[in-house]
């Protein structure tokens, strides 16, 4: 079996009947932890999204996510940032945030971890 990136990954199968695909209960175990190999920016959803967004993401090392808010003026709105291990996770945003109601409009999402950043377009309708 192979990834994405094309790198092999190691399979066991197990069977009932010894053979691969037969019986109605084989099962596949990958041996070792999958671990994403760079950092990567999933698109938001629900996008439109009212009152929140998830925004998926994974990063290859351990370290520090941050996520930064702004409106279609440039103003940042909303900023955080935490420390993550290596693997699949996810960023929740809900409006009010912060002390401060966000209106219906245009935002961009920043998201930098270790010198990169990925900016993605997300819309709140009220």
């Amino acid at each position: 079996m192979y990834g994405s990136d094309g790198a092999k990954i190691p399979v066991k199968v197990e069977s009932e009947t010894g053979e691969y695909g037969m019986g109605a209960y084989s099962t596949i175990h990958l041996s070792g932890e999958i671990l994403p190999r760079e950092f990567s920016v999933a698109q938001g959803y629900p996008n439109p999204f009212n009152p929140s967004v998830t925004v998926p993401f994974t990063v290859p090392s351990s370290g520090e996510v941050s996520f930064c808010l702004y409106n279609v003026l440039g103003q940042e709105v909303f900023t955080t940032s935490q420390l993550y291990q290596a693997g699949y996770h996810s960023f929740h945003f809900t409006t009010g945030r912060g002390g401060s109601e966000l209106v219906s409009g245009i935002y961009f999402l920043q998201i930098a971890y270790k010198g990169q950043v990925k900016t993605q377009k997300l819309m709140l309708l009220k």
